[in-house]
């Protein structure tokens, strides 16, 4: 996506959840999408693929708007390769791929293309990655792409021998998240990382970050989006850094790369012995530039789940509390239990969680502070 249409994004996201589009009935369920084209459109609108539109709002690489539905219109529009969407509410893992290589001539010269994408979900994890090389010139036909996504549903039902059910309270999710990004010469990348919860969960019910930002290196400067994250605006979030190289004399960056391990909080509205949606997405892309660029946005190791803290109404910890999930997977306090199923969990604590979250907010470095954590 070019960085004129960012502002767009967020009435996109609005848009696509009060129409409801995307919304769905409760229930866990995984979701793939990954995508990688290259070529030069004949058509003269484009847009997201609507499984992208629908789920992230205006972010990503857009296509011809007639193949926004069906990859298989992309070849008659001038783009080769495809996108494709896996959804089951019957396995426990998806995991989807894609490379695309190719060669054009845009309205300021020759190109050549290389891309790759890759994600991986189950319940409590999330990966996605996407990395491309670009050698030559491109221009606003141009429809090269590597990016996907991954989106995984789920239904908790908290309860604790210390709460009344029907007590209304609070669940905060701790979520670890591992990876880079990275640009050279020209060319972009991003990553969302979001979540929603009932009703009619979506990754585009506000508040919704977890971890955002993307960079384009254009040939006279540069753009950075965010970070955005459960921290603030424009916080680098602890554990990560954000780094650009120096300029030259057009002002263009020799690199700009983020990255590192953080942990991002979710919080979200419970009723004890009562049920709630809790729905999160991970999306990488890569964009071109016009000139020779290497582009990556790598979160193929984790985006975990790796603490759950439970308070009353009055926002005193829950200590002695159990989860019990639709999909069979087992959560406690130390997060997800990976190809674990939900029995009769001890008891647990979230006390190192709980440290862990002060410590991070306290090393944060506010430089410019537009919204509050959430």
């Amino acid at each position: 996506m070019k960085f004129q249409t960012l502002h767009k994004a967020a009435a996109a996201s609005a848009l696509a959840l009060l129409t409801g589009i995307g919304a769905r009935a409760g229930g866990p369920d995984l979701k793939t999408f990954v995508m990688a084209t290259n070529g030069q459109s004949n058509y003269s609108t484009s847009r997201q693929p609507d499984d992208v539109f629908f789920t992230f709002g205006g972010f990503g690489v857009g296509i011809p708007f007639t193949a926004t539905i069906d990859p298989t219109i992309l070849a008659s529009t001038g783009i080769s390769g495809t996108y494709r969407q896996t959804e089951s509410t019957a396995v426990s893992l998806l995991t989807d791929s894609l490379t695309t290589s190719g060669s054009g001539n845009s309205g300021f010269g020759n190109w050549t293309f290389n891309g790759s994408t890759s994600t991986t979900v189950q319940y409590g994890q999330l990966k996605s990655e996407s990395q491309a090389t670009h050698n030559g010139n491109s221009d606003n036909a141009t429809v090269n792409s590597a990016e996907s996504f991954a989106t995984v549903r789920d239904t908790f039902t908290p309860t604790s021998p210390t709460v009344a059910n029907g007590t209304s309270g609070t669940m905060k999710i701790a979520l670890t998240i591992d990876g880079s990004t990275s640009v050279t010469g020209t060319g972009g990348n991003g990553l969302l990382f979001r979540f929603g919860y009932s009703p009619n969960a979506s990754v585009t019910n506000p508040p919704s970050t977890l971890l955002e930002t993307s960079a384009h290196i254009y040939g006279n400067g540069y753009q950075i989006y965010g970070p955005h994250s459960s921290f603030g605006s424009f916080v680098t979030p602890p554990g990560m850094t954000l780094n650009v190289g120096p300029l030259n004399g057009a002002g263009q960056p020799s690199f700009i790369t983020f990255g590192g391990t953080t942990t991002v909080y979710a919080t979200v509205p419970i009723v004890y012995g009562a049920s709630v949606d809790y729905l999160m997405g991970l999306m990488t892309w890569t964009e071109v530039g016009n000139g020779n660029g290497v582009m990556s946005s790598k979160f193929g190791h984790t985006a975990t789940i790796t603490g759950i803290q439970l308070l009353d109404s009055g926002g005193t910890n829950v200590s002695n509390f159990s989860i019990a999930s639709v999909s069979g997977t087992l959560y406690d306090a130390n997060g997800v239990h990976l190809g674990g199923t939900a029995g009769a969990p001890e008891p647990t604590t979230l006390a190192l969680v709980v440290c862990g979250m002060a410590a991070g907010i306290v090393g944060v470095r506010r430089k410019r502070l537009l919204n509050g954590p959430m």
